[in-house]
């Protein structure tokens, strides 16, 4: 099973958290070190399984319904062992106010029990509260067969079991220390036993008490890392008790400066706080073991007796497509970012249906996009019979495929009641049956994001207002045509395909007409209202897409533009006749063979959005006609070079009409065939 997880650091302690909601199982220790492996798996120092607590009685979330005050902090070490993170826990913090599942102040419970977890919004830093600490012990020399700089020695467990050794003002000793092999040997010193503990060498300021400077080795990473937020907090109580001074410790590491606040009487140290910095490395998809230990050979046989004894008695065993789902489901809009292939260059719509109160997990995601391959695939294309069908895959492998192809994905959730969420989830389960699931595309009218609406539209009829009678979103702009042009921008060629094909409809605009985009439907959803009350926000991104929005094609040497320039100035060349006279005449067969190829497509197609294209009045196949010389000077040759013309002309001013939105190359293409035509000799010629 493949779920998403999300690579984050704090100060330099990075960590692999994973929504618990996701998984099928728990992770047994070897597998936990596969993944913190650095060369072979994702790396990092510790895993964080995060999962929302049942709420107390009477107790409601905070913020939206999706927002949970209270979170299990399952913390591993890289070699599998279970411990308390300060780190980890401000990582874990950050993480979850990011994603919007926790507000700006919640409560982590951790394997020592629960932390209270603020935001400070004076500092823009996540802080987690430590338990209370009866104080630091003063060990004095180094564990006996240590060889280490001379120090002072103590010991404090802020969550986890720390030895601190001071080295004085000396930053050059911390700086050159062996943190690996002396680190090692205290850590695993009897003095520690039978635990161990982690292992910090410290540097202090002779101007200022407050300022501090740390290395750690840490325990189950058996490494030095390159901070420790507990670390930090037992250097803080020691160093107090050792020298006094203000509550508050600023510990720099090298991989970014904690900050430790806390309260102190004869009874210890509370109140303690520990800030700084954190934030996400990267995304991605792992796969996660989910298969359970192979059942013995006779626990199969007892569960195949089972099956046969309840079809023997009668019974009538049933699947359910689509089961209940709990309160906690959600249905969301994904949005993908348009791809390098041209078939993908307009970017993608789905739904997902995510049920993290479930064991395990429901997490897919239904495309209406998949190509409904079959005999005759390619010859009813052709003849615009081009068939999707509605497919189901889990989040995860959809995830992954837009990770590795570096296209983005956002997600919007969608607010709806339960109820609703199980009457959408019920519609695309049925939706989804053999008899069911294929449908007929049609470009702007019947696609991958043309049908969520549908889907709002059957599921809840008359509640839903898709928000249509308002303006269209940036993704939009005016019309059809308008709306295709900037996904082609890096793709010259296509995009003067694109422009040439499109029939009259491309030049219309109704209505919530540019929800046949992805982008469209993504603006548009954040109008649309169910029962009144709008439904979704600001996309969320979920993979982040490498370079620009907008997809390029492959590089390509000559531009539409420079070719259609070229040949302008090549019919203006021969414009005098003489023997290169067919190759200036060129443009009729180019303009011709296009005219041929969009009256078949009108003719014996039902590729609608190429019906009745304007462009036939100056890209007419009669052109091809009058490539033939003999044809071209002939009277009647004359004649139909004035009606052709007068199309060409009709064409101009329609266009002149509307804005004239014409690309430069068209443009230049028509004063071509305009010119090739030789209208200043009609009139000789029809009177000769």
């Amino acid at each position: 099973m493949q779920i998403a997880f999300w690579k984050w650091e704090g100060a330099g302690n990075d960590f692999i958290l994973v929504d618990g909601r996701q998984m099928p199982r728990a992770l047994n220790p070897d597998e936990v070190t596969r993944l913190c492996d650095r060369h072979h798996g994702i790396g990092a120092d510790g895993l964080i399984v995060l999962t929302p607590l049942v709420l107390a009685s009477g107790e409601e979330p905070v913020g939206d319904v999706r927002e949970w005050p209270r979170w299990e902090m399952d913390y591993c070490n890289a070699d599998g062992t279970r411990s308390f993170c300060g780190n980890g826990s401000r990582a874990s913090f950050a993480f979850l106010v990011r994603q919007g599942w926790a507000p700006r102040r919640a409560t982590l419970v951790a394997c020592d029990g629960a932390h209270a977890a603020v935001w400070d919004a004076s500092r823009d830093l996540p802080g987690v509260a430590l338990q209370p600490m009866g104080g630091a012990r003063h060990l004095g020399a180094a564990p006996e067969g240590v060889a280490v700089a001379p120090a002072d020695h103590w010991f404090a467990d802020s969550g986890s079991p720390h030895h601190v050794a001071f080295l004085g003002t000396d930053r050059e000793a911390l700086a050159t220390v062996d943190v690996r092999a002396t680190g090692a040997a205290i850590r695993h010193h009897a003095v520690h036993a039978p635990a161990g503990a982690n292992v910090n060498f410290v540097a202090d300021s002779a101007s200022d008490v407050t300022e501090l400077w740390a290395r750690t080795f840490e325990r189950g990473v058996e490494d030095e890392t390159r901070a420790c937020g507990t670390g930090a907090t037992a250097i803080a109580v020691a160093d107090y008790m050792r020298r006094g001074g203000p509550t508050f410790r600023r510990i720099h590491m090298p991989g970014g400066t904690l900050e430790v606040t806390f309260d102190h009487d004869p009874e210890g140290f509370d109140g303690i706080w520990l800030h700084g910095p954190a934030r996400e490395a990267f995304t991605g998809v792992v796969e996660w073991p989910d298969k359970p230990e192979r059942p013995s050979p006779n626990t199969d046989i007892f569960a195949w007796l089972g099956v046969w004894v309840a079809l023997l008695l009668g019974w009538n065993l049933t699947v359910q497509a689509q089961p209940v789902l709990t309160d906690q489901a959600q249905i969301s809009l994904l949005t993908g970012s348009p791809g390098t292939e041209l078939w993908s260059a307009w970017g993608h719509t789905a739904l997902r249906v995510y049920d993290p109160g479930r064991t395990p997990a429901i997490d897919y995601v239904y495309n209406y996009g998949t190509f409904a391959f079959g005999p005759g695939f390619y010859t009813r294309f052709l003849r615009g019979h081009l068939d999707y069908r509605l497919s189901r895959d889990p989040f995860g492998s959809f995830q992954i495929s837009y990770l590795r192809s570096g296209r983005g994905l956002l997600e919007q959730p969608l607010d709806l009641a339960p109820e609703d969420v199980q009457a959408v989830a019920e519609y695309l389960e049925w939706n989804l049956l053999p008899e069911n699931r294929t449908y007929r595309y049609q470009f702007f009218k019947d696609n991958c994001a043309t049908r969520v609406l549908t889907v709002m539209e059957d599921v809840f009829g008359e509640r839903w207002d898709a928000g249509c009678t308002e303006a269209p979103g940036p993704a939009g702009g005016h019309t059809y045509r308008a709306a295709v042009r900037p996904y082609l921008q890096g793709w010259p060629w296509a995009a003067a395909g694109v422009e040439w094909a499109l029939g009259p409809e491309a030049d219309s605009g109704p209505a919530c007409f540019a929800c046949f985009l992805p982008d469209g439907l993504a603006d548009q959803i954040q109008r649309a209202r169910l029962d009144g009350a709008p439904i979704a926000s600001p996309p969320l991104e979920r993979v982040p897409r490498e370079g620009a929005w907008f997809s390029q094609g492959p590089p390509t040497p000559l531009h539409p533009t420079a070719a259609a320039v070229a040949w302008l100035l090549l019919t203006l060349l021969t414009l005098r006749g003489g023997r290169w006279t067919w190759l200036g005449r060129s443009i009729f067969l180019l303009t011709g063979l296009v005219g041929l190829l969009l009256a078949a497509a009108w003719a014996f197609t039902d590729h609608r959005d190429l019906w009745a294209n304007s462009t036939l009045l100056w890209a007419n196949p009669a052109l091809l006609v009058l490539y033939v010389p003999r044809w071209f000077n002939a009277r009647w040759g004359a004649g139909l070079r004035a009606v052709l013309f007068v199309f060409l002309g009709s064409f101009v001013a329609m266009k002149a009409v509307t804005g004239w939105d014409v690309p430069v190359w068209m443009a230049a293409l028509l004063l071509a065939v305009a010119l090739a035509l030789e209208p200043w000799k009609l009139r000789q010629t029809l009177h000769r």
